[in-house]
């Protein structure tokens, strides 16, 4: 069949022509979502040095592990190199003064930057998260919170809990740790 002979068909056949045309941009459409969707999944925190040898515990919408958990897994799995408990909540009440937050908090341990390359833009990595009272913030959240002010120092009321800001993490984006609290 020649292209002019297929055009004279679809001219003559303009229903048959848009369920065909509507078909082949619907397949299209999903084929690019499907496409971002694996591209995002399998890119994820791809910037982390230790990428290839960090696993997550959890599911698609919580991760997480418990203290007592990670050392049964150190003892159980030889290979384990380093655990690094982290636990994620979101819609946590968070106070500044007299402005008030919702925010998503990640809890992690001191060894989180033994495992994960995040720069601080603020503050020391070896101390940030070493007190029991020290958070980091995003900088998105820094900004929102603190506007133009140094947050360094300052206290956060995280559901009743005082917290103080050790550091300020740079943006992350593609990364599982999008968080604007790390404690």
């Amino acid at each position: 069949m020649s292209l002019k002979s297929s055009l004279i068909f679809w001219s003559r056949n303009k229903t048959y022509s848009f369920i065909c045309l509507f078909g082949l941009i619907v397949s299209l459409i999903f084929v690019i979502i499907i496409t971002n969707y694996t591209k995002n999944e399998l890119s994820t925190d791809n910037f982390q040095t230790k990428a290839d040898r960090i696993y997550v515990l959890g599911n698609e919408n919580v991760y997480g592990c418990a203290y007592k958990l990670a050392d049964h897994l150190m003892d159980r799995y030889p290979e384990i190199e380093k655990i690094c408990v982290c636990a994620k909540q979101q819609g946590i009440p968070a106070k500044i003064g007299e402005n008030k937050f919702n925010v998503s908090i990640t809890f992690a341990d001191t060894t989180f930057f033994d495992l994960f390359d995040f720069d601080l833009i603020l503050g020391d990595k070896k101390t940030a998260l070493v007190a029991m009272n020290s958070a980091l913030i995003s900088e998105k959240f820094a900004n929102t919170a603190f506007g133009d002010q140094d947050p360094m120092g300052k206290s956060l009321n995280l559901n009743g809990l005082e917290v103080q800001v050790t550091g300020v993490l740079k943006n992350i984006e593609n990364s599982l740790f999008t968080n604007d609290v790390f404690f």
